[in-house]
């Protein structure tokens, strides 16, 4: 879909908050974001396997991600390396190995689950859940993935 100029400019000067709140962001459990945080470690991405077959599988183009504190506690950006606008994923829950992130699209469409190992100098996950192939439980205030992610990309720490 095509955005017209003018609405496209007024879109990207509305403050993040307003904005998830009046589009009704398209990723549950996550709002816009715009920055790198200073000082920040953050995560590449590394090699991608499929679950089905183990063969190789094509990862997120240019995606940084970093852990912070966000608006509403610990937070996990997801970043384009070109221009450090995307998602801060809000929805979180930690056990005793790790952080863990959720969001999926609204309307079923794709999800994705984080694991960021406690030991942030350890390498992470990127779990992802085809549409259709999930379901999404409420467990303690926060949304978790049910069922078997189709790929999972290796997270490599950067800088810590």
């Amino acid at each position: 879909m095509r955005v017209a100029p003018r609405l496209a400019v007024l879109l990207t000067a509305l403050p993040a908050p307003l904005l998830a709140g009046c589009l009704s962001y398209y990723l549950v459990g996550a709002s816009p974001h715009q920055g790198v945080p200073p000082g920040s470690d953050h995560y590449k991405v590394g090699q991608c396997i499929r679950a089905s077959d183990k063969a190789p599988v094509e990862g997120p183009a240019g995606k940084v991600y970093y852990v912070v504190t966000g608006q509403a506690g610990v937070a996990l950006l997801e970043l384009d390396q070109g221009t450090f606008g995307g998602n801060e994923i809000q929805n979180h829950w930690s056990d005793a190995t790790a952080d863990h992130f959720f969001t999926y699209t609204r309307g079923g469409g794709p999800a994705w689950h984080y694991v960021i190992p406690a030991d942030r100098s350890k390498p992470g996950e990127r779990r992802t859940f085809e549409k259709g192939k999930y379901t999404v439980a409420m467990v303690e205030g926060r949304f978790r993935p049910t069922g078997d992610p189709d790929s999972t990309c290796e997270l490599i720490p950067q800088g810590l």
